[in-house]
């Protein structure tokens, strides 16, 4: 019968260890539907455009690369660059967005990273809750515009700076520096 408590606390372990995964899967999952119901907004293709062209040539002589950051363009793009035989199969938009949901599951990780570091695994799992179900990051996770790459950015080096101001270790600080 004593063993009964110590298995207990080790599902717990094991649920709360899946929090975060079951989570960011409900995220994925509804922001793929998001992205695959919402039409084409105006900006979509260009940027597609220019973020092939960039992947294909490492050229920036139109007007559109120079005005945005570069990641989400090749980001945006990386279907662009499929094998043939997967590129045929493709929906360039589909696959496009597909893409960019990335920026979307690194902002939600390292929200959930932040708060359990800050105040525990409770308030990880409260904050890749709200990230999870926010209807604004569910309808631009998706797109392929600036907009989740840029916050992901600039959330990650908030994380890095916060980091090395606490720790003040070499590898952390040029991390920060970096970002």
């Amino acid at each position: 019968f004593a063993m009964q408590p110590a298995t207990e606390v080790q599902s717990e372990s094991s649920l709360a260890r899946m929090g975060p995964v079951i989570l960011l899967a409900m995220f994925v999952a509804l922001a793929v539907i998001s992205g695959l119901s919402e039409s084409v907004t105006s900006d979509e293709p260009s940027y597609m455009g220019v973020g092939a062209q960039l992947l294909r040539t490492g050229q920036w002589k139109t007007w559109n690369a120079r005005l945005h950051p570069p990641l989400f363009l090749y980001l945006s793009a990386l279907p662009s660059i499929a094998p043939a035989w997967l590129a045929d199969k493709l929906d360039p938009l589909a696959s496009g967005r597909l893409a960019m949901l990335l920026s979307g599951v690194a902002l939600a990780v390292l929200v959930y990273r932040w708060a359990k570091t800050l105040y525990g695994r409770a308030a990880g799992l409260a904050a890749l809750t709200l990230t999870a179900f926010s209807p604004n990051l569910l309808a631009h996770a998706p797109l392929i515009t600036p907009d989740m790459t840029l916050t992901c950015t600039v959330f990650a080096s908030a994380f890095a700076i916060r980091a090395a101001a606490v720790s003040l270790s070499n590898s952390t600080s040029i991390a920060a520096k970096t970002l």
